[in-house]
């Protein structure tokens, strides 16, 4: 308050040149109308009508003068708060936090679209076991036990996919490492997938020996499925699938159709089906997706290569092998 009173002051003192110009004008003019004998009246007139403009006119350039002090202030003052280096941080942290805000909202909208288009996937994927199954009923009174099997399986495949999916979100809360027999896992796998390997007269050649590593045995064989399912999914009819241990690594090889070249590199992506995908309509491009956001959790690196009409392999590196 005190500050704006002394600004005042300097600014009413600063006005003290017009003022006197003005006496000195009013002064001269006063002279030619007492020489020229005009009325007095007139010369009284002119001296009140004058005096108002002229306070009016210095109030005005009282408030621009005020104003345009207190803007270069508060610029003056926004400088120093950004060279205050303890501002200076304050003002890089919340800059940093709405970035990262910004950030976690774009992240949550793509979450809730590659959810939703999951679910429209993965309810039209879980219509093509059921229908084979209706239409098995219907066109022959005695099913097939194995089509019953295999069609199931698919079903329980999707709903597990699903259910896997949706976990994702609280992985961190959902897992146990242990010591685990890698070979015994995969024994399990390829166990619940038996009868599809019937189905297609494939080949197994398993060579893996008794490997002992850290991790979750649950999650370790959710990433199995999905990687030997695929093989097989993928292999001809009469192929053969390779699972060996080589250079502390996991390897399962088919000799299906293999993946191209433009596709190899997005095959992690979560909703990304490919050329493969698309011609045989048995994809909802999220096992994968799945697949590797395990394997990183899990600190097993997942990476595949491959050729078309050839095979397609999967390479599993683990850093916890005892």
């Amino acid at each position: 308050m005190r500050t704006t009173i002394k600004l005042w002051g300097r600014l009413l003192r600063a006005q003290v040149i017009f003022v006197v110009g003005y006496l000195i004008i009013v002064g001269l003019l006063a002279g030619l109308f007492k020489l020229y004998r005009f009325p007095v009246a007139l010369t009284w007139d002119f001296v009140r009508y004058s005096g108002l403009l002229l306070v009016g006119a210095l109030i005005g350039h009282m408030l621009l003068q005020y104003y345009q002090i207190k803007r270069l202030q508060q610029s003056q003052a926004k400088r120093s708060l950004i060279h205050n280096p303890v501002i200076a941080a304050y003002q890089q942290q919340i800059a940093l936090l709405q970035h990262q805000l910004r950030q976690e909202k774009s992240q949550t909208q793509y979450q809730q679209s590659v959810q939703q288009n999951y679910l429209l996937t993965w309810s039209h994927e879980i219509k093509t076991p059921l229908t084979a199954l209706m239409l098995a009923a219907e066109n022959d009174g005695q099913v097939d036990s194995n089509l019953v099997q295999q069609q199931t399986m698919i079903i329980k495949e999707q709903l597990q996919l699903l259910l896997n999916y949706e976990r994702l979100a609280d992985f961190q809360h959902d897992l146990t490492f242990e010591t685990v027999d890698l070979a015994q896992v995969i024994k399990t796998v390829i166990q619940e997938y038996a009868l599809f390997f019937l189905n297609k007269k494939i080949t197994l050649q398993f060579t893996v020996p008794t490997v002992t590593i850290i991790s979750d045995a649950k999650w370790l064989q959710v990433v199995l499925e999905q990687i030997i399912f695929n093989a097989v999914k993928y292999s001809s009819v009469g192929g053969k699938i390779k699972i060996a241990w080589q250079n502390a690594q996991l390897i399962i090889q088919d000799h299906g159709i293999g993946i191209t070249s433009m596709d190899l590199p997005r095959i992690f992506e979560a909703g990304f089906t490919g050329t493969n995908g698309r011609q045989h309509q048995a994809a909802t491009g999220m096992g994968l997706y799945l697949a590797k956001q395990i394997c990183n959790q899990l600190q097993i690196e997942l990476s595949y290569t491959s050729q078309v009409g050839q095979q397609t392999t999967a390479q599993l590196a683990f850093n916890t092998v005892q």
